[in-house]
């Protein structure tokens, strides 16, 4: 079986034996391929150059699959031809994503960037700031990254009301934000990026949010209109903590940058050390799964992302 795959995986991948199939590994994330794209059994896409991905997944053949390691795939799916089979990374990463939302949220929450600011000034005095003790949390997306942020957020003693593109028991709709953000101190967006939710955060949406709360961004920059955001965070309406933005990378000048009350960090929450060998292991079990006949995680439905 011929697998291309990121050359940091493909290390990872190449030359291992599943279900009595040897792994014919190719490593790539940029440039000519290595390999004629019609002798690509199994695809890894990887972010490295998006647009040379897109056209590698273009040119394969029905009997190829786009196994990706990404939760998000809304960058490369209509690039790939109708009949080949795809499927997402969702849940590998939704633990660490979960620990850097509860991580920044406690931050903004609890003053941390100021009382280092002071730190940095050689100055000393005690502040008031807030608490995730009680604190009503809107999460926007109730996948598994929305799951795992409520079990992290639930032993600080948060109140969580959950909102994700379509309504489910416990689980409310967007239509419901306009009730639930006014009373919201802190919202969370993990939601993924379709036509429904593209710059689904915008001048109404942070109006909505009471003055002085919280907006974290872990799914996509685009979820947010970014000149909306920036005209909130330099009137002081909100805060914000980003992970993502749009454009991104964002530009050196970009004032957002300097807004204040704002926490950047550069799409860092789903990298950790272990990452690589999550990643692997998730691959070699969803290519035994395709050996064996079995059913695979996470099969992409076209139709339901083109009604979305």
């Amino acid at each position: 079986m011929t697998l291309l795959a990121p050359p940091f995986l493909a290390e990872l991948l190449d030359g291992r034996s599943v279900a009595n199939t040897r792994l014919r590994v190719f490593g790539w994330d940029t440039g000519a391929l290595p390999v004629d794209p019609r002798d690509i059994d199994v695809f890894v896409p990887w972010t490295a150059d998006r647009a040379a991905a897109r056209s590698a997944v273009s040119q394969l053949r029905q009997a190829s699959w786009v196994c990706s390691v990404h939760a998000g795939i809304e960058w490369f799916i209509e690039s790939v031809p109708p009949d080949v089979l795809v499927t997402s990374g969702q849940g590998l990463r939704s633990r660490a994503c979960a620990e850097w939302v509860v991580a920044v949220t406690l931050a903004q929450l609890r003053g941390l960037p100021q009382l280092y600011e002071d730190q940095r000034a050689h100055y000393w005095e005690q502040r008031c700031f807030g608490t995730l003790d009680g604190a009503k949390a809107v999460l926007v997306g109730y996948g598994s990254i929305g799951q795992a942020i409520e079990t992290m957020l639930m032993p600080f003693g948060c109140q969580v009301s959950r909102v994700a593109s379509r309504r489910r028991p416990g689980v409310g709709d967007l239509a419901d934000l306009p009730a639930l953000l006014g009373d919201a101190d802190v919202v969370v967006l993990s939601v993924p990026l379709v036509p429904a939710t593209r710059r689904l955060v915008d001048a109404a949406f942070l109006a909505w949010m009471p003055h002085g709360s919280l907006l974290v961004n872990v799914g996509r920059g685009a979820l947010v209109d970014s000149q909306a955001l920036r005209e909130a965070l330099y009137a002081g309406r909100v805060r914000a903590a980003l992970d993502v933005t749009d454009p991104e990378p964002l530009p050196s000048d970009d004032p957002l940058y300097d807004a204040p009350g704002v926490l950047i960090t550069p799409h860092v929450s789903g990298v950790t050390r272990h990452f690589n060998s999550r990643a692997t292991r998730f691959i070699l079990d969803q290519v035994g799964r395709q050996v064996q006949g079995r059913s695979l995680h996470n099969v992409v439905s076209r139709q339901a992302l083109s009604s979305a």
